[in-house]
């Protein structure tokens, strides 16, 4: 009989991490409005810099919050310290370290916001193009 392993810490990070952006980023945290903004916002990150500061602080927050519940602490420097001591070569921490840096570096959110945006913008577009060929209209 095996047991599964027990996930390390920078896993159970991570993988909270990733639950709480995936189910909430796109759905509670901006509108579809707002993530149009940077298919076309590559020239006004003046406009989209609220929005990198709203992410910035949900998943900060997040972050606190999960390192508090994981023993760590819930101070700037504690969850630092911790992190740096936990650094390991391991494919969750390479994840970990990209999540961190898109709360850390702009161009890294409206990287993954540009992506999203396109990706609303084709599936809208292939939906009207179906609506199209359905109605015989051109």
């Amino acid at each position: 009989m095996s047991t599964k392993p027990v996930p390390t810490l920078v896993t159970r990070i991570l993988r909270s991490l990733l639950i709480q952006r995936g189910q909430n980023l796109f759905q509670d945290w901006f509108t579809d409005e707002e993530i149009a903004l940077f298919r076309s916002g590559t020239n006004q990150l003046h406009v989209l810099e609220p929005y990198f500061e709203r992410y910035q602080h949900i998943m900060e927050s997040n972050l606190k919050e999960i390192c508090t519940k994981e023993g760590i602490g819930d101070s700037d420097q504690e969850i630092i310290q911790a992190l740096e001591e936990i650094k390991d070569s391991s494919n969750d921490w390479k994840n970990l370290d990209k999540m961190v840096d898109s709360m850390t570096d702009p161009n890294v959110f409206y990287k993954l916001m540009r992506r999203k945006a396109d990706k609303n913008y084709d599936n809208a577009r292939k939906q009207f193009e179906g609506l199209k060929r359905v109605t015989g209209k051109k």
